[in-house]
């Protein structure tokens, strides 16, 4: 805990995650950013965005191209991408962002319990594992995805440099970190992605019908628009 700070004031410190929401709230969108990514990103990303960020980067591109815009073109140019791309986060890329969100509270609760406890071991350990999952999230809405391999292990790509790591089934990555032993992003990423997966198996685990299962999911991306909502408030 910091000097002249309650345990109420450090636990809204430590859930809130590092800023990273407060930064997506006032980030402006790069359009060049976004039109560089590479398809499969470029859709990703425009699935995770926000309809208020779908609009500012139509109407940039409005902008730059005819100087000016319209309520109207806007509207069928979001209409446009929205049926091409996806309006919404697919039942996967939800769950795995639950998973993220979880992993990131499981981990910042802990390190607030260690505050508490005036550990600084686990302070710092449990702040090296929020911190992992923090940037794990910003990965994934910024649409990196791993790929899982015919041995059961992950390839994930690293956010700022062209190298791809390995992260094992036993949860061990090839980065830097990772073989410090140190919590490492792409084993977050990794682990949320499983997780994420395995809570969509359930249904089929126990042959639940495909409307229920719709139902439900439609319940997971609603409480993902919803925290999206908050975090752009």
């Amino acid at each position: 805990m910091r000097r002249n700070e309650t345990k109420q004031q450090t636990l809204d410190r430590v859930l809130n995650v590092d800023g990273l929401r407060t930064m997506e709230r006032h980030a402006a969108i790069d359009l060049d950013w976004f039109l560089a990514l590479p398809s499969e990103r470029r859709q990703a990303v425009w699935r995770a965005w926000p309809e208020v960020a779908k609009r500012q980067a139509i109407i940039q591109q409005f902008i730059r191209k005819h100087g000016d815009w319209s309520e109207e073109r806007v509207e069928i140019a979001l209409a446009h991408w929205n049926n091409r791309w996806g309006a919404e986060l697919h039942t996967t890329e939800a769950a795995v962002l639950a998973a993220l969100d979880d992993g990131h509270d499981r981990a910042a609760n802990a390190e607030y319990q260690a505050i508490v406890r005036n550990d600084g071991e686990e302070v710092v350990y449990f702040a090296a594992e929020r911190a992992a999952y923090k940037r794990a999230r910003a990965m994934y809405r910024s649409g990196f995805r791993p790929t899982q391999q015919a041995d059961g292990s992950w390839s994930v790509p690293s956010a700022s440099a062209n190298v791809t790591y390995t992260v094992t089934r036993a949860g061990v990555c090839s980065c830097q970190a990772g073989q410090n032993e140190r919590h490492c992003t792409h084993v977050a990423l990794v682990s949320a992605t499983e997780t994420g997966l395995d809570n969509l198996n359930v249904f089929d685990e126990y042959d639940i019908d495909a409307e229920y299962a719709e139902a439900a999911a439609s319940i997971v991306r609603r409480l993902s628009a919803v925290r999206m909502h908050y975090q752009a408030a």
